[in-house]
């Protein structure tokens, strides 16, 4: 006798999964499979055990919300690169998806609205990666009381005939199970129920038998419609999504198609990765959750962007037991022969780790010997090599390691600042870095002459955290986003003392190593090592001396997007807080920037890589009797993927200003005294009176943020906002102030802020004084009164085949001397071959614009002059 167990159910699951020969683990498309399912309840696993006998897989375990380590042990030891979990987020928890990906496995999720309908989804699971065939089907119970008993027994029949096995109460069929014998009706030509009477009753047998024969699904008695759109699968492909719901729905379809008479509620749309000739394509979400409204209709839209080849293969970490390299430098891998998959010249090879693999490898394989060891020589390639086709979405956060780094030296004088005159010409620069899990810090210590001392410290605590977003295909790369995000907080506290007469500026670039992560795209494992390098520069000068610190909470994301046709763009969002204390007594400047510079290398031999810097500065102008601080929190990022051509250099993602603190008697203005985040942006009389104004803003320069503009007066202050429109992007020059003009002919000059930016439109607001109040001008291209957005478009000079871009056309403002407006449009018509133009003059008469005079014109496609878009006002950008 052999007692097979654990000290746990979770152990005896992967005792018994030891029992399994490791050579003869079941595969689906050429991959080593595992079933995984919640050992709190019995019903999924019932479901999925013929299956995983038929092709001799293990049924593995798991805790909701933690993988336990036997189960994890038995997955890595088997060799698995994939695992159908079975049942919802309730039964498996996103925590043990989240372990499976780190460990390189990858998953598809079937779980449905309820047991019966989880029980659907691996049937036609079955039936599409396994060669069940359904034409006989087993019907057993699988409610509480029934306690799976009987279901369990039907299994290992069931496997050895590849028969499926669906579930109904004592009572009630369920219209889950009702739902997928009417869809395979045509079919089934046998049922095997399992139990008397008393575990299936003879009215659930003949409600199945009747759905089986005509075909006829349960009445939803709803009136709620689903659209559902299946697209990009590949041509012979088997695409199946399902959509279970309220009252127990189950449907399936291979196509588009509308689902009617829906009840109101949550339907979970599931779609199962598509076999195809040539290997797997997955959908971008296999699971998605759609509200079905009681009157009316949903969509949900289902796309298989991502293709993995039969010839990319995933090595389990297990199964790599050496490695090198050849006398060339290509890596040189020892296999487990009885844990790898069958490997040809010519095969693409992931590995997400093994012995002396920390980066992972992933690599084409030039050479193969076998005998007790697999050898293969593989030359390194790109992702875009494994996966043809992808568009997958990834996000990961770090820690700082607990790390000290000692990065002190000394730099040449005269190399550092050639104009130093006699008297000052020592110059020593000494740095130590502390990067830890509580934090980074800096200390410098630079001086210029024996009587000059200006000393820094500086920390930042943070968790960087990355995204990487990539959609390519055949044809190359559609768009790609990869950035990175700090959130935590960061000090400053400066000090000095004496003159300083030359600029001190020195950039010290620190190592600090943080962990690997992985991803998952379909069942090929991807690791991303980071290498993140600290950057530290000072630069100032002095006269007297000063005594500032600060410190501040920031939250901060930050990165380079790239959109085929349009190039690279930089971005960046960050909310913060801080806290700044400053004495003075003397006049100078002082600026310092910390913060990581990254680069994200994809199994650390090519990929994308982000060069990024993030950090906090304090500008410190001190000229008594006015003095002020400036915080800014500055980013930059770059991208380059080298084997795919793509290169952008730094670009400005983010370059955030505010005035933290400023003299109390005498300011900059008064316009932004004791206000936090304001900063003087101009001085011009704009009520009209003949006295200059000042204006100040708040916001308007993360995305999305409302802009506060301030007005200060000889009459006292005026404050208008300017709200953002719906999904604006990031001003180009990184704030919404625009500037000011003469615009509407009267005294006084309009401010004009920026609401909404978009590629190729931008929504301004023109603010003016009229009744001792700061208000928005309407705009001349509108009829109504309250309309105030001032819209500017340019788009391309000739057809674009973008319905929106044509659209928009090109529109513009033109100032006039006697104090008219000019209002310019150019539409595309003529299927495209030309513009139609219209050039309308207008006075402000106080309450409206009225009409001076409009010409109409046309010209050729291609042949409108460039300024006829933007603005065409003294004081104005034409375009941002």
């Amino acid at each position: 006798m052999t007692r097979l167990a654990g000290e746990d159910r979770y152990g005896t699951a992967a005792r018994i999964a030891a029992e399994l020969p490791t050579a003869g683990i079941g595969q689906v498309a050429g991959v080593r499979t595992a079933f995984l399912a919640t050992g709190l309840r019995f019903p999924d696993a019932l479901a999925a055990g013929p299956v995983a006998a038929s092709i001799g897989s293990p049924v593995l375990l798991t805790d909701p919300q933690s993988l336990p380590e036997a189960t994890e042990r038995a997955l890595v030891d088997n060799g698995i690169g994939q695992v159908v979990v079975l049942g919802a987020e309730s039964a498996v928890g996103e925590a043990v998806l989240d372990r499976l990906s780190s460990l390189g496995i990858g998953f598809t999720r079937l779980g449905g609205a309820d047991r019966q309908a989880t029980a659907a989804l691996v049937a036609d699971w079955a039936v599409m990666h396994v060669g069940f065939s359904g034409a006989r089907s087993g019907l057993a119970r699988g409610d509480d009381a029934g306690g799976g008993a009987d279901a369990l027994a039907l299994g290992a029949v069931a496997g050895l005939r590849g028969e499926p096995v669906l579930l109904a109460d004592a009572s009630d069929a369920g219209a889950a199970t009702l739902s997928w014998f009417a869809a395979h009706s045509g079919v089934v030509t046998g049922i095997d129920v399992v139990g008397d009477d008393r575990a299936v009753s003879s009215q659930v047998v003949s409600s199945v038998v009747a759905a089986a024969t005509t075909g006829t699904a349960p009445d939803q008695k709803g009136t709620g419609r689903l659209g559902v759109e299946v697209v990009g699968a590949p041509a012979g492909s088997e695409a199946l999504v399902n959509v279970s719901g309220p009252n127990g729905f189950y449907a399936s379809s291979s196509a588009s198609g509308t689902l009617d008479g829906l009840a109101a509620g949550t339907y979970r749309v599931t779609a199962a990765p598509a076999p195809y000739p040539g290997g797997v394509a997955y959908a971008d979400s296999p699971i998605q959750d759609v509200e079905v409204p009681a009157q009316g209709m949903s969509q949900v839209r289902v796309a298989f962007g991502t293709q993995v080849p039969s010839t990319t293969k995933a090595l389990p970490a297990a199964s790599v037991i050496a490695s090198g390299a050849d006398p060339a430098g290509r890596p040189v891998l020892s296999l487990e022969p009885e844990l790898s998959p069958s490997i040809a010249v010519g095969d693409i090879l992931a590995a997400a780790g093994g012995t002396g693999l920390a980066d992972g490898v992933l690599g084409r394989v030039e050479a193969v010997a076998t005998g007790d060891r697999t050898t293969v020589t593989v030359t390194p390639v790109d992702l875009r090599d494994a996966v043809p086709v992808a568009d997958f979405t990834v996000e990961a956060r770090g820690t700082m390691p607990d790390v000290e780094v000692d990065a002190g030296g000394g730099v040449d004088a005269a190399a550092a600042a050639p104009a130093q005159t006699a008297g000052r010409s020592s110059l020593a620069v000494g740095t130590v870095l502390k990067a830890a899990g509580t934090g980074t810090s800096a200390r410098w210590a630079p001086s210029c002459g024996p009587a000059t001392t200006v000393e820094l410290k500086a920390e930042i605590a943070a968790d960087p955290y990355y995204v990487l977003d990539a959609d390519w295909n055949w044809d190359g790369v559609e768009a790609l986003d990869i950035g990175m995000g700090l959130t935590g907080r960061a000090g400053l506290s400066l000090s000095g003392k004496g003159k300083l007469g030359c600029e001190v500026k020195k950039e010290q670039p620190v190592p600090v190593q943080l962990p690997s992560f992985k991803f998952m795209v379909g069942y090929v494992p991807v690791v991303v090592k980071p290498k993140m390098d600290m950057v530290m520069n000072f630069k100032g000068t002095l006269s007297g001396e000063f005594t500032c610190s600060n410190s501040a909470t920031i939250d901060v994301r930050f990165g380079s997007r790239y959109r085929k046709g349009e190039g690279f763009r930089g971005y960046g969002d960050e909310s913060h807080s801080d806290k700044l204390t400053c004495t003075t007594g003397g006049a100078g400047t002082a600026e310092f920037l910390a913060g990581p510079q990254v680069d994200l290398k994809v199994y650390g031999v090519a990929g994308p890589r982000v060069a990024a810097q993030v950090g906090l500065s304090a500008k410190v102008q001190t000229i008594n009797p006015r003095w002020y601080v400036d915080g800014v929190l500055a980013a930059k990022a770059g991208l380059v993927v080298d084997l795919w051509k793509i290169k952008s250099d730094y670009t400005g993602a983010l370059q955030l200003t505010w005035r933290i603190a400023e003299a109390e008697e005498g300011g900059i203005d008064g316009v932004c005294d004791g206000v936090q985040f304001c900063r003087s942006v101009a001085s011009v009389d704009v009520d009209g009176d003949g006295s200059t104004d000042a204006v100040g803003l708040v916001g308007g320069e993360a995305r999305g943020s409302t802009t506060t503009v301030r007005l200060l007066t000889a009459s006292g202050l005026l404050v208008a906002t300017v709200p953002p429109g719906p999904e604006s992007e990031t001003w180009p020059s990184g704030s919404s102030w625009y500037g000011y003009a003469q615009i509407d002919g009267h005294p006084g000059a309009e401010l004009v802020i920026g609401s909404t930016a978009y590629s190729f439109s931008w929504f301004f607001q023109v603010l003016h004084v009229r009744d001792g109040r700061l208000v928005a001008l309407p705009t001349p291209q509108s009829e109504a009164a309250d309309d105030v957005e001032w819209i500017l478009t340019d788009a391309a000079d000739e057809p674009t085949g973008d319905p929106m871009e044509d659209y928009a056309g090109r529109t513009g403002f033109t100032c006039l001397p006697d104090g008219t407006l000019e209002t310019r449009l150019a539409s595309i018509v003529g299927g495209g071959d030309h513009w139609e133009t219209y050039r309308t003059q207008r006075r402000w008469d106080g309450d409206r614009w009225a009409d001076v005079s409009t010409v109409t014109g046309t010209a050729a496609a291609g042949g409108l002059p460039g300024t006829w878009s933007g603005w065409s006002c003294s004081g104005l950008s034409r375009l941002p």
